[in-house]
Formats: C-alpha cells, structure tokens, sequence
C-alpha cells in the first residue's frame, strides 16, 4: 500500500472517530482481493476427526481432503465451551464479557442485551466492502435479527442444496457464508428415546408421532448408512468410567461425525459443481468441543480445544499442519485483514494468518459464566503447557444438574461411581463428582485429561504463581463485565435516558428534486453507534434489497432513495426516503 494511501485512510480515521454518527469510512480500504469465503461451523465437535490423528475409530474423509489441502491447526481454542457466548466473540471479535453475551437463557436469543455502540457483527464490514453475506443453519447469531448483519438467512429447509447459500448473491459479487451443520450437536448423542423427549419439549406444537417420525428419519437416513464404529478402539477420557454404556454415547457422537463429513462432502462437492472452489477460503470449525459429559460446559479442554481448519488459495501450503496457539476471537480479524478490510480498534482478536500476522499468541482465555439456572463462573488461561482453572462459584459441585446432561447414561453411571466411593477411584472420577477447588493447574503436556490438579502440590508453587499472575493481567485486559454481577450489567447497559429506545431516523445532506448536476448524497443518524441502510427503489420494484451505508452515494439518474438506521438492542427506526429527478439535459450528457 502506497504512503499516500495510507495516509489518506489515517486521516479518514481520525476525523470520523469525532462523529456520533455511523460511518464506515475508517474501515474500508478499497485494495481488496474478490475472494469468497466460507465459514462451514460444526455444533459440539471436539478434534475428534481422523486427520488430528484419530483414524483408528472413524475415516473423516472429506474433512481430512480439506485439511491435505489447507492448513489444520491442532491449538485451537473457543473462548467459551457453550454456543452463545462462543458465537458471539467469533462473531465480534470481542470477549463475551465486553458486550454482555456470557450468561445464556436457553431458547432465547439475548434480545435485551445492549452492547457498545462501537460492536458490530464483523459481517457489517464485508457487507460494507461489497460481500454478499448468507447465514445458513438453525443456529441463531448474536444480533442477527438486525437487518445490517446479513444479506440472506435461511435453513437448511429452505432448498436441499447448499448452494442457496451463495446462489442469490447478485451477478459477479464476492459472497460470504457461514453454514452451520447440526449433525453433532449435543442432544444428537442421546439414546433415542431421551432424543424424543427432548425433541417433544424443543417441539412442543409437534404431534408425537412427528417427533417419532422425525427421530426414525435420523436414525434411517442414508447419512447412517455403512458406518461402523468399532467399540473396542474406543478409549475413554480417564475422567470417566470405563463403561460400555458410556462407550455407546461415544459411539453416537462417532456416528454423528461421520454424518457430519459426508455434509462437509457435499457442501465442498457443491462448490466444485459451481466452478468456485479455485477462489472461495474454507475455514471449517467447532465453536466449542464435543457434546458429551465433561466436555462441553467445562474449561476442560474436552469443551474447548476445536477442530480449526482453513483452506485459503494461493496462500496455505496443503497439507500444513500449524501448532500456534489460536483462539476462535481471532477468526475475525484474521479474515477481515486477509481480505484487506480494515479491522476496527475495539476488536480483541489477534491475527493469525496473513502478511499483518500479529505476534503468536502466549495465552488463550477462556470462562464459563451462567447457563440456564446453572449460575456458574468459573475463569481459565492456557499456554502450550499449563491450563490454569480458576472457580469463583467453587461450592458449585462438578456435576451440577443441567436437564439434557442428565439424560445421558454416561452421567447416571458417574453418579453411581459417586455413591460407592470405591477406593480404586483414580483421581479423574474424583474430581467428576466432586466439589470445585478455587484453582486448578494442570501440566497439559504430560496430563492431556487434566486428572491431576497442581495447585495442590506444592512444588508447583512456582508455576502456579506464574500462571494466577498471567490470569490476573489477562482478565484485566479484557476488561467489560468480566466480573460484574448480572443483575448490575444489565442495569449499567440501559443507556442514561428516558426514552424509549429506539433508533432515530436518519438524515440526508440533500432535500431531494431536480438536479442539474450530479450529486454526492450523503446519510447520517444521530443516534450513537447506529448502522444505515439503503436502498434503491427504481418505479415498479418491490423487492427491496438493503446495502449497508459506508460512503457517499453518487446520484447521476433518476431515482427513489430509502434508508433506515439500527442500532443493536433498540428498535429499528422509521425508513426515511427522498427522490431525485434528473433534468433530460444532463441525463444526455451523461449518456451520450
């Protein structure tokens, strides 16, 4: 990039950052490669694929393609081990705690949650840059109902075929598109019949003889055909019993993998048929670990470490295998700077990837706060050799009880193993069904099941010192409301008003009418942190399509103007429209 283009964007900075209004313009860098990309995003999938070495159980074959020709990383790490507060930092990169995504009401999408006025869901900046933007899945993203974040929303009901992620995007625009596959989420490990009933109650409008049906569907779909799981080969975390019964929930998750793949396989597959695999980057990953008991919930690494893979053309090496510390808070900012977008200040996220790749990181951070009426909080950091665990509700107990935990027989057995307090407990199984010590140190190295605690033995004094030392900077860092009671937060987002909170209408530098030369149209909102939307409406069109508002719009033609703001937890303001009439003299001279 030239000194004078650098220059130009520095000072574009400066001067926007004095404005309340919403703007784009110290974000967009017009030096932008037409790359598309894709996010494939698995629920509650842990490294447990045959390209990071488990190839003795199950052959993900079309995920192990991938990675033979991207990059796999085998440290990567989500900053939550649950869905929403996950999602939500991949999605801003910023910590969960900055814009009060942490704690996590089941079935509801966090719609009373304010965050600061400068967050956005990063897809705003690549809608701004000109992308096409999809979501796919029945996954819900943070703020997600806000008309700025994506161009098209759908479910996997909408067509059988996974272009219709893509396939709406206007002629010759770059897309983006994120596609969640749900084959390995949580509640697919269960035993049929626990299925049902938890279907029954997601369902609750459903006859029974549909939630039957739909089970019967899964279990008898071509997806299940020909995989075999061998039992024998499957060897359990030391944290739980050695069980067949717990052996057959992992047997589940293995074949929910497996279906998982062959999903992966046809999206990769569908990208090929399309002629768009030579320029679209992949990145296919988890946004927390495996949906089993002792997993997913907890800082282990069971519910954090993820699967992260990204093939990027022309700049990975296939088959490369990279052991940097990562974590999902940095996706954003990697893709943004890798597609040359600028990447604004308030994200936390490091770069990874790329000619502006940051310093690797030394730590990842990671917490687990309120889920559900389980009100926990409970904090860690983890470098390349020591996870360190810090309990702030530590009268918690470690099995604590969360409705669809319960219905697996992995958890019925723990708790017998509890009741017979047996004498050939090994230290794992102590620590499953016991209560929370304050802090945890664990030599992942050497102990990769995180059995034995550290922080209880005095010669690791040192190091855990080093560690509590490296949390406290860390947590200080992240700042926000990283230990702010709820009910506090809550209050401290309601901004200072009496008004009900709902966007302004936006304002234009124009009044509209006939013009005898070509204008600039600019559009602002006075409301802080507001994002704009326009659109054009052409006489006889109907179907609007919204453009986030990021620079000037040139009126050379005659035209109808439409544009409405939104800023995230108000409601969306009124739309504001304005027409323009060119004169028949300067239509010819500019079409001539």
């Amino acid at each position: 990039m030239s000194y004078r283009k650098l220059l130009i964007i520095s000072l574009i900075a400066i001067f926007s950052c004095q404005k309340k209004e919403s703007t784009y313009e110290n974000i967009v860098v017009t030096e932008k490669k037409k790359l598309n990309v894709i996010w494939i995003i698995a629920e509650d999938l842990s490294p447990d694929l045959s390209c990071y070495g488990n190839n003795g159980i199950i052959n993900t074959k079309n995920i192990d393609q991938l990675a033979q020709q991207g990059m796999l990383f085998n440290n990567a790490f989500s900053t939550s081990p649950y869905g929403e507060p996950s999602r939500s930092a991949i999605f801003t990169g910023t910590y969960p705690h900055v814009i009060g995504m942490q704690h996590v009401d089941p079935g509801s999408n966090n719609t009373n949650i304010i965050p600061p006025a400068d967050v956005k869901v990063f897809t705003e900046y690549l809608r701004a840059n000109g992308y096409y933007c999809s979501l796919r899945g029945n996954t819900s993203v943070p703020f997600s109902e806000a008309a700025t974040t994506w161009d098209q929303i759908s479910s996997p009901s909408d067509s059988n075929e996974y272009r219709y992620a893509w396939e709406n995007r206007p002629k010759e625009t770059p897309f983006f598109s994120t596609i969640y596959l749900s084959q390995t989420e949580e509640k697919y490990n269960l035993p049929e019949k626990e299925l049902e009933e938890v279907l029954s109650k997601e369902y609750p409008d459903l006859p029974k003889s549909e939630i039957l049906a739909l089970v019967k569907n899964i279990s008898e779909s071509p997806e299940f055909a020909n995989i075999e799981i061998d039992k024998k080969k499957i060897k359990l975390p030391g944290y739980l019993a050695n069980s067949n019964k717990i052996k057959d929930d992992f047997v589940r998750m293995y074949i929910n993998i497996k279906r998982l793949d062959n999903q992966v396989g046809n999206i990769l597959q569908q990208l090929k048929t399309d002629e768009l695999d030579k320029n679209t980057v992949v990145f296919f990953f988890s946004e927390n670990g495996r949906g089993l008991p002792g997993s997913k919930r907890w800082l282990y690494d069971g519910g954090i470490q993820v699967p992260l893979i990204i093939k990027f053309p022309g700049v990975t090496h296939g088959g490369a295998v990279n052991s940097q510390l990562v974590s999902l808070i940095d996706l954003a900012p990697t893709l943004l700077s890798n597609l040359d977008i600028r990447i604004p200040e308030y994200m936390q996220g490091l770069v990874f990837l790329g000619k502006r790749k940051h310093p690797t990181r030394d730590y990842i951070f990671a917490a687990r706060d309120r889920i559900g009426e389980a009100d926990e909080k409970l904090r860690c950091i983890r470098n390349e050799k020591f996870k360190y665990i810090r309990n702030y509700t530590k009268e918690a107990p470690f099995d604590e009880p969360f409705d669809i935990l319960d219905r697996f027989p992995t958890v019925e057995i723990m708790k017998n193993v509890k009741k017979r307090k047996t004498t050939k407990q090994n230290e794992g199984l102590v620590k499953f069904t016991s209560k929370k010590t304050t802090e945890e140190l664990y030599d992942i190295k050497n102990d990769p099941n995180e059995l034995v605690n550290l922080a209880e033995r005095d010669y690791f004094l040192d190091d855990l010192a080093a560690m509590r030392k490296e949390y406290n900077r860390l947590e200080n860092e992240i700042g926000g409301f990283i230990n702010t009671p709820e009910d506090e937060m809550r209050k401290a987002m309601e901004p200072d008003s009496e008004y009900e909170l709902i966007t302004e209408s936006p304002s234009f530098s124009q009044e509209g009418g006939d013009l005898e030369t070509p204008i600039d149209l600019s559009i602002s909102c006075s409301t802080a942190g507001a994002s704009i939307l326009y659109a054009y409406l052409p006489d006889g069109e109907t179907d609007i399509h919204w453009k986030v508002y990021h620079e000037p719009i040139l009126i050379d033609q005659s035209c109808t103007i439409l544009s409405k703001a939104i800023r995230y937890g108000f409601e969306e303001s009124a739309i504001k429209s304005i027409s323009f009439k060119i004169s028949n003299e300067l239509s010819a001279k500019l079409y001539q």
